[in-house]
């Protein structure tokens, strides 16, 4: 038995040295958990019509459906804030919170709720309820600021990785530079970015708000032949790329924001290397792709723990595959001297 589990050992680290890259499988949660989509100290105009709030919900339909009954709204004094519920459709988890009367500027309200499925302790969320404002109309105004050699985070889409996972490689960036409008600066911590050339759907690499206000956001194309499954981006060359904002709970339909980007493989790299005439090159120059980002919000500060119950790790980064395979190798060694003789043949490196 300790030998045939040896072997087993003996064989996965193997596969991690020849093959240099982690493969990550996910099952379905138990338990999906709540989530409230206002980011942690987040300012809101005290007019917001409606909050968008996700009850913790399980896997497996249980005929009760989701409860958004624990939910409460309170501010800085404790004191209960009268809020209507209604689901966003029948039967589905997400619900719209559409506070009675205003709030009052320069007040702190904080959001409390069960994070998982009953019985499960409460979260709770505060934001900062700013000035009044009107919806917006517009986005605002798109320039295309810049385009460079450099590191992208992009997404693996390798059949079974968990989503999110993302790995980093040398890319082509674009770079967009967005001046919200005023409406949308005040609406802007209930947003969700889309960008879009012709009917592809564009994986954003890179999205900041700036200390103006402004939003700087870069779309990638990876240079050469992908020898991992992954979203390889835009093809370099000219491209019009669409910007499409829409608001948490809040029904607009606001016109996309237009501009004319350029991708190109033959810049320098930002670190004043030379790029690898179009072959991919791992954020490190190395080898084999480092780590994997698990997280694919974390830019929004708006999300809430990982599913309990199964999916995917709640680490946010993944060893490289040399480091599992030295936490393998004590492992094999103790299985193989429990026999005797004991032969190991050493993998080849």
């Amino acid at each position: 038995m300790n030998r045939t589990l040896a072997t087993y050992v003996g064989s996965a680290l193997a596969m991690l040295v020849l093959r240099g890259q982690v493969a990550l499988a996910c099952t379905q949660p138990l338990c999906w958990p709540a989530r409230f989509a206002v980011a942690e100290g987040a300012q809101l105009p005290a007019n917001v019509p409606v909050l968008l709030y996700e009850a913790a919900h399980a896997s497996t339909p249980n005929g009760l459906g989701p409860d958004a009954s624990a939910f409460s709204l309170t501010d800085d004094q404790g004191t209960a804030v009268q809020v209507e519920l209604t689901p966003v459709q029948i039967g589905w988890h997400q619900f719209r919170v559409r506070p009675i009367a205003p709030l009052v500027p320069g007040k702190i309200y904080k959001a409390t709720y069960p994070i998982g499925c009953a019985p499960a302790p409460t979260t709770q969320r505060a934001f900062v309820a700013g000035p009044a404002s009107n919806l917006p109309t517009t986005i605002g105004v798109a320039v295309a600021s810049g385009h460079r050699m450099g590191t992208a985070q992009v997404p693996v889409l390798t059949p079974g990785t968990c989503p999110g996972v993302t790995m980093p490689v040398t890319a082509a960036l674009a770079k967009v530079t967005m001046s919200l409008s005023a409406e949308m600066r005040a609406y802007w911590p209930l947003a969700s970015l889309r960008a879009q050339v012709g009917s592809k759907f564009v994986h954003l690499a890179t999205q900041k708000v700036l200390p103006n206000g402004d939003v700087d956001v870069e779309v990638h194309s990876v240079c050469g032949t992908p020898t991992t499954a992954i979203d390889a981006g835009l093809a370099p060359g000219i491209h019009l790329l669409e910007l499409r904002v829409t608001l948490a709970g809040i029904t607009l339909d606001l016109p996309p924001l237009l501009t004319a980007i350029e991708l190109s493989c033959e810049l320098p790299l930002a670190d004043g290397g030379v790029g690898d005439g179009g072959n991919i090159r791992d954020a490190d120059g190395g080898g084999d792709a480092g780590t994997m980002n698990l997280d694919a919000n974390a830019s929004d500060g708006a999300r809430d723990p990982k599913p309990a119950g199964g999916g995917c790790s709640a680490a946010s980064r993944v060893p490289q595959p040399q480091g599992m395979w030295l936490a393998l190798v004590p492992l094999a060694g103790r299985l193989l001297r429990r026999r005797k003789p004991a032969r190991i043949t050493a993998v080849p490196s």
